[in-house]
């Protein structure tokens, strides 16, 4: 059964409508609401003249959000897989260009569609921030950026880049074609991201100590935790000890193109990554993510999926205002945000271990899947 554009708003309206406790970030509603945003002030696209032949309700330069990453912005109305999220922002810190990299990191098959048969991908994102080619010579965008961070922490000029317009693919090439010709697969979506630096002062600093540590204990006071998790804990709460930030890290994050759907949690989830890994190893407070959006679109074949989304929202709070004796005043809680422990940090960011990441107490309302466009 098809649902309407309009039909499909109203459902994520009734959700936005919900009177819920914010949960400590809000990363649940603020995806809904840019989902409703699209749909409410978008144009529609029709198959024969969107790119991907598949059709889309479009919002150009509408969408400016900002993601708190001390909780972290893992989204929970639909399952996202951090590990495929993480694998792949880890995968391109260190310079993947094809699938089979990507793979190795715990990526997945999200790649597979854009590569030639023998996975690659041409000079995609990791090759830029990595290894981008200079008159000067081979630029390392990443290493330079966290040692400027270093130096000069307020500069104005922490800006990694993946846009190059010498190894953009021509529209008129395949993918395959592009890649055998020298160029990208495809052109970056999520194509560049800034740093910037805010003085939070020792008493703000020590605000934030006191609660990862609070969190940290709660969880290690959980039954169901395995003997690598709490290890994991058990050295998190010893990193605490002496650390006293007074930077916070932030980010902006410019997109082009943004699949709301299907990629947009995991951009959320990756960079979110990539920031708290800086932090870190910086000695700052993870802070904020700033999401801006060029072209955001819903695809048209997506509708069903978030329709069924919204409708097995509405039937859990249902069930929990069932189960609170059908006291509608009571408030019903939102997805708490989920613990991502990181290794201690002995190097580079990159060099992190994705398996060695752990997510712990992700709550999510199912899995909802739609097909992607290529």
């Amino acid at each position: 059964m098809s649902i309407t554009q309009q039909a499909l708003a109203d459902e994520l309206q009734t959700v936005i409508d919900h009177k819920l406790n914010d949960d400590m970030n809000g990363v649940n509603r603020k995806w809904v609401q840019i989902l409703h945003k699209v749909l409410t002030e978008g144009t529609m696209v029709g198959k024969d003249a969107e790119r991907t032949g598949t059709g889309c309700v479009s919002l150009f330069g509408g969408i400016t959000e900002v993601f708190d990453v001390e909780n972290f912005p893992l989204i929970g109305y639909k399952h996202v897989s951090a590990k495929q999220s993480f694998g792949e922002i880890l995968a391109m810190m260190n310079g993947a260009t094809n699938t089979n990299v990507f793979k190795t990191w715990g990526a997945g098959t999200i790649w597979d569609e854009w590569a030639t048969e023998s996975g690659d991908l041409g000079p995609i994102y990791g090759k830029q921030w990595r290894e981008w080619l200079a008159p000067c010579g081979v630029i390392d965008q990443l290493v330079d950026v966290l040692q400027q961070l270093k130096q000069n922490p307020h500069s104005r000029r922490h800006v990694v880049s993946a846009w190059n317009p010498s190894v953009l693919p021509l529209p008129a090439m395949s993918a395959q074609e592009n890649v055998a010709a020298g160029r990208m697969a495809l052109p970056p979506c999520h194509f560049a991201f800034q740093f910037g630096v805010v003085d939070i002062g020792r008493d703000k600093g020590v605000q934030y100590q006191e609660r990862l540590f609070s969190s940290y204990k709660q969880a290690q006071m959980q039954d169901a935790m395995v003997v690598e998790e709490r290890d994991a804990l058990a050295q998190k709460i010893v990193q605490l000890v002496g650390f006293a930030p007074s930077k916070r890290l932030d980010m902006v994050l410019e997109i082009r193109s943004n699949d709301l759907f299907l990629g947009a949690p995991y951009n959320i989830a990756g960079y979110a990554l990539l920031l708290k890994l800086f932090a870190e190893y910086l000695g700052m407070v993870p802070g904020k993510l700033f999401y801006r959006v060029g072209d955001a679109h819903v695809y048209l074949n997506h509708f069903e999926a978030i329709a069924d989304m919204t409708q097995n929202y509405r039937r859990l709070q249902k069930h929990i205002l069932e189960q609170q004796a059908l006291d509608t005043s009571l408030l019903v809680e939102d997805l708490p945000p989920p613990l991502v422990l990181t290794p201690m940090m002995n190097s580079y960011p990159w060099e992190i271990n994705a398996k060695d990441i752990l997510v712990l107490n992700y709550e999510h309302l199912g899995v909802f899947k739609a097909p992607i466009a290529v």
